[in-house]
């Protein structure tokens, strides 16, 4: 039998535990893949709740209702500051549209959205971590080029092969080793480049596990920020 697009089981609404719809009892939209958020008809109408309040600078993560629930039954979350002259600590904007172009929707605050992002600590700890993760990545990169070629040299093959089977002068500028290997699988030199991407995928991990320790003891008021407790109606 053909799936019908509803998801199988009993399912229960995240934030009441109401046992939800489904295409027997009512609301079928509650269960169906298309328009299931996790949370029943009378959740999703509840009105403005505070998600969260982020300790950097008291900015407020507020969720809403869905504007238009006919069209999406999603939630909407937009944070928003109270002193901010521009939503009045709502966090959107109401943008007027005509019906031909899909009507009215909500907008998140520009002043609000600027000055979240514009925080001096969020952009110190925003570049801080981008910069060393990429020299992170090239560092790694650079070392697995150098010792796959090295490996290929160690085992008398001159050209790797290519993905349409012709030999290739060289290694490409800027190869992903996770993303192509250039030789066919069972090779005893696809076995030895496959070992390298493992070794240097682990090595990274690690030093990428570190980096995050020295980053959220650096940047501990702006770390919070990534870990928002789960709400039902997040």
């Amino acid at each position: 039998m053909a799936w019908d697009g509803f998801i199988k089981g009993e399912l229960t609404c995240r934030n009441c535990g109401k046992v939800l719809g489904n295409q027997n009892r009512g609301n079928p939209a509650e269960s169906y893949l298309a328009t299931y958020t996790g949370i029943c008809y009378e959740c999703q109408r509840i009105g403005k709740t505070l998600i969260y309040t982020y300790p950097l600078d008291g900015c407020k993560l507020w969720s809403y209702p869905p504007h238009a629930p006919a069209w999406r039954r999603n939630r909407e979350t937009y944070r928003a500051y109270d002193d901010c002259p521009e939503c009045k600590g709502n966090g959107y904007k109401r943008v007027s549209r005509s019906l031909s172009q899909g009507g009215d929707y909500n907008k998140s605050c520009p002043t609000c959205f600027d000055r979240f992002w514009g925080n001096p600590r969020r952009i110190a700890a925003s570049n801080f971590r981008e910069e060393r993760l990429k020299g992170l990545r090239e560092k790694h990169n650079q070392n697995f080029i150098e010792e796959a070629l090295a490996t290929i040299k160690g085992l008398e093959v001159v050209k790797p092969v290519g993905r349409n089977g012709r030999e290739l002068k060289r290694i490409p500028k800027g190869w992903k080793p996770q993303a192509y290997i250039p030789f066919p699988k069972g090779d005893p030199r696809e076995v030895s480049i496959s070992a390298l991407v493992d070794k240097h995928f682990s090595l990274y991990e690690v030093e990428r596990s570190k980096l995050d320790q020295e980053w959220e003891e650096l940047f501990p008021d702006v770390v919070s920020d990534y870990r928002i407790p789960e709400h039902p109606l997040k």
